[in-house]
């Protein structure tokens, strides 16, 4: 305003103008200003700034997970930046209120932290960093079946079929005989692992047959089955 003022009013004039930029630049009058509107973004915007950033401590991969037997996989999640983050996990067959913290892990400077396990049995875990504590998830590892995924057997011999699961569960054993209609995997037996996770079949066949082991009946579709023919 004090350019403009100086090229279209006369001396006196320009510099009233400039005494009153003058007075403005004073602080009393700069608060003064800001009371007026004049500041009223400048005001938000601080208050936005200094608002407390949102806290969260979270396990990816949902309240369900069913990696594969005895397979390692990385427990990963979010936490406050910088922030120690305990992992208490519960053992199938303790007691339902036993959890201990078994793992220690440092969020990096993205929030983000990762633990290295392995799926040797059915667990609840859950994190804490003493302040937050995310939801629970239940890990049941799906049954393993040992061996290739195509096997050929002579017809009507003694064989075995066996696996790892978690210690003491009852493993399903899906079978699609030869000649039955695609997907179809309603025939169903049942074993069960002993207490070092190791359970086993022995069988007879005279017919080709797919095959796949789950924890559960009726099991998740994204199962792998096992080719057995008989020659």
């Amino acid at each position: 305003m004090a350019v403009r003022t100086r090229t279209l009013l006369p001396v006196a004039a320009a510099a009233a103008c400039a005494l009153f930029a003058v007075a403005a630049a004073s602080p009393a009058l700069a608060r003064a200003t800001a009371l007026a509107g004049g500041g009223a973004a400048q005001s938000q915007a601080g208050r936005t700034s200094n608002a407390p950033a949102l806290r969260s401590l979270t396990i990816n991969g949902g309240p369900y997970q069913n990696p594969a037997f005895n397979s390692s996989f990385s427990l990963t999640g979010t936490a406050p930046v910088g922030e120690t983050v305990s992992l208490h996990f519960h053992k199938a067959g303790t007691d339902a209120a036993d959890y201990s913290v078994v793992r220690s892990v440092t969020a990096d400077a993205t929030g983000f932290w990762i633990r290295p396990v392995t799926a040797n049995t059915d667990y609840r875990y859950y994190a804490t960093d003493g302040e937050l504590t995310s939801p629970s998830v239940l890990n049941q590892p799906d049954p393993s079946i040992n061996g290739d995924l195509q096997r050929t057997v002579r017809q009507n011999s003694a064989n075995t079929l066996d696996g790892g699961a978690s210690p003491h569960s009852t493993v399903y054993l899906h079978v699609h005989p030869a000649g039955t209609a695609a997907g179809d995997y309603s025939k169903l037996l049942t074993v069960d692992a002993d207490g070092a996770g190791y359970w086993f079949l022995n069988y007879q066949t005279s017919a080709d047959f797919r095959i796949y082991a789950s924890h559960e009946n009726p099991a998740a579709p994204d199962f792998i089955s096992y080719l057995v023919q008989a020659r």
